[in-house]
């Protein structure tokens, strides 16, 4: 393959670069999106859930939300507080998800092309476009597909600095790099592979030393964060186990046996890459061929080196390198001997991520928009709205204030008046919580359990033993309740 010399920042040249690909057609690019935005305006208007209120919660209280948080996702929520600004129904407050996803497969299917070939572009957009990994992301009011923008725009800013040392890319990657954290702390697990990246590949020294200062630099906030309590914040994360790794891998490349095809070519890409690697000349090239491998399999390894410490195994934060595992994939496709051949295996690993996105939309979340109106149509002025856990107000409170028409209700945990939805709030012990409850007349009992701590079922039977009288439960979705309770 003929090459020509990248310049350098002063003008001189630096590392051979491989040609370039031609770029992907519009068209192309046009139908993979077209493909997401499909896949995720599916349910996009259904009720928020838990985390999804919490978002809401924090542009209404955003102050209070970022010194809790630590402002650990404070770039998310100020993005996110002109369009709650506009409208707050649940699909207006998802399209920034939307858009970041969709910004995100377009930047990568352009890179792909232009590293890896049309084939390995088309292949990669379409993984992206199907999983219900990114499925689900894009239609949350969560900072995750955000990150995922942010990490890609992250790796191609890093790319075009390695490959001709344009120093606004080397700004820009710095910048993201460090700001990306206030997206998502443990998006640091990225920047460190984009860093590892650059140092196996033999990048020059000039470009090489720069990332490495700022790589520790964007460490700085995660590390701060830590210090300062923010994991504490969320204690349910899971520990290290053979089962939570498989959860992390499944993430990126589905369940069970469905899974299994996707990780065998992602395997082989990543085969194909390092030996392309291994024959590169160091720098540009090497960087371009490692990329990928790096990107799916590092966060991954450094999650679970962190969780010996700290539990920290939740999918979701590796989410980012499911676009390397995606380049993989395109990697591998390029590999086979045929046209015939490649677009059966596409249009086979397609298929079935396609069977796990509608299992997933399926599945769904709670319907908290059921019990709101359940509540709204029968309670009467005076009753009592009682929550064992303080977390599960947000997205009632969602719900009930968008709702035209509703009885003046009191509170039980928290006991302010409901309203905007707000932050979360602090549980009142157990006990306290009947006796606030049992001075009204007739309650309204909302739970949805959780499988770290029982408060539900302590409160239910304080107030049962206290004399009420408590009708059977009516569930909306997954596992949520409702329950009337009447005094004596």
């Amino acid at each position: 393959m003929a090459r020509v010399a990248a310049p350098g920042s002063d003008g001189t040249t630096s590392t051979p670069v491989a040609d370039a690909h031609p770029a992907l057609p519009t068209a192309w690019l046009a139908a993979i999106v077209a493909v997401l935005v499909a896949g995720a305006l599916w349910g996009i208007d259904r009720s928020l859930w838990l985390d999804e209120a919490y978002s809401l919660g924090a542009v209404h209280e955003l102050g209070r939300a970022t010194i809790e948080d630590r402002a650990s996702m404070l770039g998310f929520h100020l993005l996110l507080w002109p369009i709650a600004l506009v409208s707050e129904a649940p699909w207006v407050l998802r399209l920034l998800s939307l858009g970041a996803s969709a910004a995100s497969v377009v930047l990568v299917a352009r890179t792909a092309a232009i590293d890896h070939g049309r084939r390995a572009a088309v292949a990669t957009g379409l993984f992206l476009a199907t999983t219900w990994t990114v499925i689900s992301h894009a239609q949350e009011v969560r900072s995750y597909a955000l990150g995922l923008l942010v990490t890609v725009a992250q790796w191609h800013l890093l790319r075009s600095w390695v490959r001709s040392g344009d120093r606004r890319a080397l700004r820009g990657w710095a910048v993201l790099a460090v700001l990306g954290t206030f997206v998502h702390g443990l998006l640091v697990l990225q920047v460190l592979a984009q860093a590892a990246t650059v140092e196996l590949a033999g990048v020059d020294r000039d470009r090489r030393v720069p990332v490495r200062w700022w790589a520790v630099a964007a460490a700085g906030p995660p590390a701060a964060l830590a210090l300062t309590g923010a994991a504490a914040l969320t204690p349910y994360q899971p520990p290290l186990t053979a089962t939570t790794v498989t959860s992390l891998v499944e993430s990126m490349v589905g369940p069970g046996l469905r899974g299994l095809p996707v990780l065998a070519l992602t395997a082989v890409g990543a085969a194909l890459l390092v030996r392309r690697a291994r024959a590169a000349t160091p720098g540009a090239d090497r960087f371009t061929a490692l990329a990928p491998v790096v990107w799916a399999v590092v966060p991954l390894a450094a999650l679970v080196a962190v969780s010996v410490v700290t539990p920290k195994m939740v999918p979701r934060y590796i989410f980012p390198s499911v676009a390397g595992t995606a380049l993989l994939v395109g990697v591998a496709v390029t590999a086979l001997p045929t046209r015939r051949i490649a677009t059966g295996a596409v249009a086979a690993v397609v298929a079935l991520l396609a069977v796990h996105q509608v299992d997933g939309h399926r599945a769904g979340s709670g319907d908290w928009a059921g019990a709101a109106a359940l509540v709204a149509e029968q309670a009467r002025p005076g009753d009592a709205l009682v929550f064992p856990r303080a977390n599960r107000r947000p997205p009632f409170e969602a719900e009930w204030d968008r709702r035209s028409s509703v009885p003046e209700l009191e509170t039980v945990n928290p006991d302010e008046p409901l309203g905007s939805t707000r932050w979360l709030r602090d549980d009142i012990p157990v006990d306290e919580v009947v006796a606030r409850a049992t001075t009204h007349d007739r309650l309204w009992l909302v739970t949805e359990p959780f499988d770290s701590v029982d408060r539900e079922q302590p409160v239910y039977d304080g107030i049962t033993a206290a004399g009420y009288r408590c009708g059977d439960p009516s569930r909306f979705g997954m596992n949520i309740t409702v329950t009337l309770c009447v005094g004596p």
